[in-house]
C-alpha cells in the first residue's frame, strides 16, 4: 500500500488550485533526427509551466524528463522495455522512476483508448476515449473525472517541423498538473506504437 496522494503522486507542489485549469501542450518533432521538444502552458496566464526534453534511446526506454520553467527536474516517464503482453509506461521521479504506470487494456481494439493508471501495484484510475482518430479522452482518478484531454488541429507544417498539440482541461482542484501532462504524453506514445 502506498502513501502518496493518488491525485498528486509526482509533484504535489504543482496541484491545481482552481476547479478548472486549462493547459496547452505543444509537441514539436524536428527534422530527420526525430528530436522532440514539448512545452506546456497555462492557457489563462500564457505562462510556460513545463518543458519536456527529447526521447532518449531505445535502450533507455525512450525516457523523457519533465522540467519546470527554471530547469528543475520534476518527473520522468519511459516505456516499459519488458512489457510483452500489456504495453505500458512508467511515470515517476528521479529516485522512484516506477512510482506510477499506465498500462493499455483491450489491446485488440485500435479505435479506442483504454488504459489503467497505477500507483505502485494499485489501480487508482483509468483513461478512456471513444475515438482514436480524434485523440480525445478522459482521465479518471478514484472514479472521478479529473481531466478531459483532446488534440487540437494544427495544419501548419513548416519544413521539417511538425507540431502535435493537446488541450488538457483539468476539472478538479488538487490535481497534479505534471502527472496529467505525463499521462497525456505516455498515452500518445502508447497509441502511436499501437497504430
Amino acid at each position: 500500500m502506498t502513501t502518496h496522494d493518488p491525485f498528486a503522486p509526482i509533484a504535489p507542489k504543482h496541484k491545481t488550485i482552481e476547479s478548472i485549469t486549462n493547459l496547452s501542450l505543444k509537441e514539436e518533432v524536428f527534422g530527420l533526427t526525430g528530436d522532440q521538444s514539448t512545452t506546456v502552458k497555462d492557457k489563462k496566464t500564457k505562462k510556460v509551466l513545463y518543458k519536456i526534453g527529447k526521447s532518449s534511446t531505445f535502450f533507455t526506454g525512450h525516457r523523457r524528463i519533465l522540467k519546470d520553467v527554471n530547469g528543475r527536474e520534476i518527473g520522468q516517464f519511459r516505456r516499459d522495455r519488458m512489457a510483452a503482453i500489456h504495453k505500458s509506461y512508467f511515470i515517476g521521479i528521479n529516485n522512484d522512476e516506477k512510482r506510477c504506470s499506465i498500462r493499455l487494456k483491450q489491446l485488440g481494439d485500435v479505435a479506442h483508448r483504454h488504459a489503467d493508471i497505477y500507483l505502485g501495484e494499485d489501480i487508482i484510475g483509468e483513461a478512456f476515449g471513444a475515438d482514436w482518430k480524434e485523440k480525445k479522452f478522459e482521465i479518471k482518478i478514484k472514479d472521478k473525472v479529473v481531466a478531459n484531454v483532446y488534440k487540437t488541429l494544427d495544419k501548419n507544417v513548416k519544413g521539417f517541423l511538425h507540431e502535435d498539440d493537446f488541450c488538457m482541461d483539468i476539472t478538479s482542484e488538487g490535481v497534479d498538473t505534471a502527472f496529467i501532462t505525463m499521462i497525456t504524453l505516455a498515452l500518445d506514445e502508447l497509441y502511436q506504437d499501437k497504430m
